[in-house]
Order: C-alpha cells, then structure tokens, then sequence
C-alpha cells in the first residue's frame, strides 16, 4: 500500500471537457470518475498522533487513522462569508501558494461526508478551486 500512487488521469481529462463544453453529459461524466476518486484535502495536521505514524505522514506515506483522530480540514471563505471544502484532483492543481500545513488523500465520499457532518459550517464541497471551480 506504501507505493500506491493516485491517478486521476481520467478524472482530469473529463474535468477539462466539461471546463470547455458544460453539457449535463460531461458534467455526468466527471461525477461518475469523481465517485471512484481518491482526491486531496488541503488540512491541518492531526493532533496527538503517535511517532510512527506522524513519521509516516512527513514522509507522505500512507497511514491509517484511528476513529479518534480528528482530522480539521483547510476551508476556503467566499466573498460572501459561505465556507466552501477545497478538494483537488492531483497536487498539479494546488498552486504553490496556496499550500496549506497538510494535505490528505481521501476517498471522495469520505469529503462529502466531512461536508454533509457539518452544514452549519460547510456551503459547498469545490473541486479544483484555483483552475476549474467546480
């Protein structure tokens, strides 16, 4: 599992159609590769996790995390106050200065469950904010 590496090549492409031909089917079809996606979570670094495991984490290895770590996403605020969960389809799509102090590869669905967990907080879940918003 440590050298499993994220490939959202298909993802990508399909993002890029809809970007130039906002068709409902193109649209279908992101969401239909975005639903088998392990996609980037810009968050702060887990607390209290132990040696090994945060080892791991700077090392950008994958970890698994225990039901009690707490993992506090990075949000983006819009103009209008709404707060948005920033997720990213490869690390390509982060710019460099919009790095945050960790990033999390997750399940999609793990994202809109984290999104959906907190309404009171969360407008929206964003793929790609900085080149596509979608």
């Amino acid at each position: 599992m440590a050298d499993q590496k994220i490939n959202n090549q298909a993802l990508e492409e399909a993002i890029a159609a809809f970007a130039a031909d906002r068709q409902k089917e193109n649209y279908l079809k992101v969401m239909e590769y975005l639903e088998k996606s392990i996609v980037l979570m810009p968050a702060m670094p887990p607390q209290n996790l132990d040696p090994e495991t945060e080892k791991l984490m700077r090392e950008g290895k994958p970890v698994q995390l225990t039901g009690e770590t707490r993992i506090l996403p990075c949000l983006l605020r819009k103009d209008n106050g709404e707060q948005a969960l920033p997720i990213f389809s490869s690390p390509a799509q982060i710019p460099p200065d919009k790095k945050s102090p960790a990033v999390m590869a997750l399940p999609f669905f793990t994202c809109v469950s984290m999104a959906m967990a907190n309404l009171e907080k969360i407008e929206a879940v964003v793929l790609n904010p900085f080149t596509h918003n979608m």
